[in-house]
């Protein structure tokens, strides 16, 4: 994800902030597992690995609402 604008950084850290806070609403009890860093010249690249129940709603940046199932997620990233 990359919200970053040299013209506006408060309003790229705004969206930031605004969507971690509704993934934490979405996934209360979450747990993220990261592998080492990555870099080859000015490009760096993390893998992680996340865990947790979808127990409450999420507002994707989109708009759409999705409730929470109470379904275990453990995708990679």
């Amino acid at each position: 994800m990359n919200w970053w604008n040299p013209a506006s950084p408060e309003r790229a850290c705004r969206a930031s902030r605004d969507f971690w806070n509704r993934w934490h609403d979405a996934f209360p009890r979450q747990r993220v597992t990261t592998q080492p860093v990555v870099a080859e010249g000015d490009t760096i690249a993390q893998a992680s690995t996340f865990q947790g129940t979808h127990s409450g709603s999420l507002t994707t940046p989109g708009g759409t609402w999705v409730p929470g199932p109470g379904a275990r997620r453990a995708p990679r990233s």
